[in-house]
């Protein structure tokens, strides 16, 4: 067999992780510059398109998704509201910046929170299982509450991008969503690896077994998907 060929998909995992590592890091950098004083008053047209390029980003990936016909459809509408909107998203552009991660927490908050509900398998319970399989009662219950731990995470990441949003400048709340978050969401992780290890003294624990898990999980997601698309 060709090694060459074989290593192929590695090679691109590992080109596309290094590309969504740099954008995750690059962005928020690019959006806190964007947001000074100084930019924002010698170049808001381009303050304003930084801040919509994940919107962007995202509606483009749907595009992509769909028919021939629903994909020129959706361009010539999303393109029509752009036109519509760019003055007035010109003069607010700190409107987008802060939709966009308020929504992007709450939204987190209601993925990790609907599985608590009665009849539902919490998210990290689901996430431990798919790298571990069945999980001790103790592993269980504590699975469950670092779900509810990071419904408040999120939540409260919310709250208070909409408190340092209404009661400070735009600079000042730049710094907690684009220069802080990423570290803040680093710290939640180490403090339950920590936490995990105190709780569970006799469970096997390695520091990035919630990014393992979770990149199983969606694995196993797509492979079914793709076995029912066969179908």
């Amino acid at each position: 067999m060709n090694t060459a060929y074989t290593n192929r998909p590695t090679i691109r995992r590992l080109l596309r992780g290094s590309g969504i590592a740099l954008l995750m890091l690059g962005y928020p950098l690019l959006a806190h510059y964007a947001s000074t004083e100084y930019f924002i008053a010698s170049k808001p047209e381009i303050s304003a398109g930084i801040a919509l390029a994940p919107t962007l980003l995202l509606f483009l990936w749907l595009v992509s998704r769909t028919g021939t016909i629903t994909l020129l459809i959706l361009t010539a509408v999303g393109l029509g509201l752009l036109r519509l909107s760019w003055p007035f998203l010109e003069q607010n552009f700190g409107w987008i910046y802060f939709i966009q991660h308020a929504t992007t927490n709450l939204l987190l908050a209601f993925v990790f929170g609907r599985t608590l509900r009665r009849g539902q398998k919490p998210l990290i319970k689901q996430m431990a299982e798919c790298l571990c399989g069945e999980l001790s009662a103790a592993a269980a219950q504590y699975a469950r509450r670092v779900t509810q731990a990071w419904v408040l995470f999120f939540a409260g990441m919310a709250a208070l991008s909409a408190l340092l949003f209404a009661a400070a400048s735009l600079e000042s709340w730049s710094i907690f969503a684009n220069l802080l978050s990423m570290p803040l969401l680093t710290l939640m992780f180490v403090a339950e690896y920590l936490t995990r290890r105190k709780c569970l003294p006799d469970e096997e624990h390695k520091p990035l077994d919630s990014i393992r898990a979770y990149l199983k999980m969606a694995e196993e997601k797509k492979r079914r998907a793709m076995a029912l698309a066969k179908d």
